[in-house]
């Protein structure tokens, strides 16, 4: 009976896990299109706002819009 438990506590973690990754999914992919949208306003961003686009652009594997955009560290 131990090994039932143990198949259903598991089925149950894995279940736990996949809607996880998917909301994890999602916040990703929103937080893309906001970075994306936010590129837009690059050049009337403050130097430290720049910086920051950049840092999370890096993190999300972004391309930056334009190397000339890219502030150096």
């Amino acid at each position: 009976m131990a090994s039932k438990d143990r198949s259903t506590y598991s089925k149950i973690y894995i279940n736990q896990i996949l809607e996880e990754n998917k909301a994890f999914r999602l916040l990703v992919e929103y937080t893309i299109k906001d970075l994306q949208d936010l590129g837009w306003d690059y050049d009337r961003m403050s130097t430290s706002g720049q910086q920051t686009y950049d840092r999370l652009s890096r993190m999300y594997a972004m391309k930056l819009e334009g190397e000339d955009n890219a502030v150096s560290q």
